[in-house]
């Protein structure tokens, strides 16, 4: 019975995929037998571990705890001393104003933009037919219609030939977009326009990639200005 509960296996650390190796290694050093659990799913969606969905766990016999405690703290206090900002990987999203802008989601680790092109090519195709439709009405009720129905076609047309080139403008900058990711290291500056119903940010990275978003004012806005601030971004208010 006590060597059953001796070798019971016991979960000594959790965190994303290089930080587990590291100590893995360190601890199998120090002759602790280990291994890893969720390391397939951790590596597939990197983002997502270190106390997030699906964390990478490194598992110990019980009969190791004693020794293995003091090679994981003495881990974590020089990873604290690398990095004084404790990080934080729960993903924070904030939505653009308007949707077609898409999304930007953070942590305490990196950047990623989400976009739907095939969203936007739907509404492409959409406000396509609807000014085809209606420049047909346009062109066979010139004689027919009084002056006010034909105003109201032509601005009905107009407008569905604006939003028609401005989603096709809209499509290019969510291919270019969707998917991408990026860490302060790579900002080169961040221009911001607050208001009191919204903040406007322009990222300016060293790749010359401007991505550029709109979201409310609020608490999730202010969380990604203390996070670029704390990862010594070049910020200039505009």
């Amino acid at each position: 019975m006590n060597s059953e509960k001796e070798f019971r296996p016991i979960e000594i650390y959790s965190g994303n995929g290089w930080e587990v190796e590291l100590l893995k290694s360190m601890l199998e050093s120090a002759g602790i037998t280990c291994f890893l659990q969720n390391e397939y799913s951790g590596t597939i969606t990197p983002h997502y571990t270190a106390g997030g969905v699906n964390p990478i766990k490194l598992i110990i016999s019980s009969a190791d705890i004693d020794k293995a405690k003091t090679i994981v703290e003495e881990f974590q206090n020089n990873q604290n001393k690398d990095n004084p900002i404790k990080k934080n990987y729960t993903l924070t999203t904030l939505k653009a104003k308007p949707a077609l802008n898409g999304e930007l989601l953070f942590d305490d680790y990196k950047i990623s933009l989400r976009n739907d092109p095939g969203m936007i090519g739907l509404n492409i195709a959409t406000f396509g037919i609807l000014g085809i439709s209606n420049g047909f009405s346009f062109w066979n009720h010139l004689e027919d219609d009084t002056i006010t129905e034909r105003l109201i076609l032509a601005i009905t047309f107009s407008m569905c030939i604006f939003l028609f080139f401005y989603t096709i403008s809209k499509y290019r900058k969510a291919k270019e977009m969707n998917e991408k990711e990026f860490l302060p290291a790579d900002i080169k500056e961040v221009f911001i326009v607050k208001t009191d119903r919204n903040i406007k940010f322009r990222f300016v990275l060293h790749d010359n990639f401007e991505p550029y978003f709109k979201f409310k004012n609020d608490k999730k806005s202010e969380k990604l200005i203390s996070f670029l601030k704390e990862s010594g971004v070049d910020i200039t208010y505009v």
